[in-house]
């Protein structure tokens, strides 16, 4: 019975024959790359439009590990790690935004969804093509509204007993976060 020793065993070296295929190979496709050298031009807008506004941005994301002050920029501000991180998830409202989230998420998947499908189902029995044409048109004018910014109603006489209008910042501290009476909306 002849015993293993403990040997490394060495890849095998490649051929002469094995090499100059991998170099044919890669000079065919340079061939390839160079006919088709306006093809990968046309990609380039979309290259830089990834690296300005997919990957640019990011430079901007450590701010959440930063004690960000405006007039010391990313750089100059301080490096906190996960204080933010840490504050946040041991914050009293912490259970209740997530609670929130999932709310929201859930209702604008379980309305959102279908009632979109049951519209265009609808629409597709109506036969008076003018009839349709104008449910369509106005049923796609809110989300255009609101899409652009629109939709800021602006009263401009205030009745006497309403109290002018205060800073988001310091509504919420005051009604503590209470929405038509109730501590939560979900």
């Amino acid at each position: 019975m002849k015993q293993k020793t403990a040997t490394k065993e060495r890849a095998p070296k490649p051929s002469s024959a094995s090499m100059s295929r991998v170099s044919t190979r890669l000079a065919y496709n340079g061939r390839r790359a160079w006919k088709s050298r306006y093809l990968y031009l046309l990609l380039l807008p979309t290259l830089a439009w990834y690296a300005i506004f997919m990957y640019g941005p990011m430079y901007g994301l450590q701010i959440a590990f930063k004690d960000f002050m405006p007039f010391l920029g990313i750089e100059g501000s301080p490096w906190v790690g996960f204080k933010h991180f840490i504050s946040f998830f041991q914050s009293e409202y912490f259970w209740r935004l997530i609670k929130n989230t999932l709310g929201i998420s859930l209702y604008s998947i379980l309305v959102g969804f279908p009632v979109p499908i049951l519209l265009a189902l609808l629409m597709n029995e109506v036969g008076n093509k003018y009839f349709k044409k104008g449910v369509q048109t106005i049923a796609y004018l809110p989300p255009l509204h609101f899409r652009r910014g629109g939709g800021e109603h602006r009263q401009l006489h205030p009745l006497p007993q309403q109290r002018p209008a205060e800073p988001a910042h310091r509504a919420v501290r005051r009604r503590s976060g209470s929405l038509y009476g109730r501590a939560e909306v979900f």
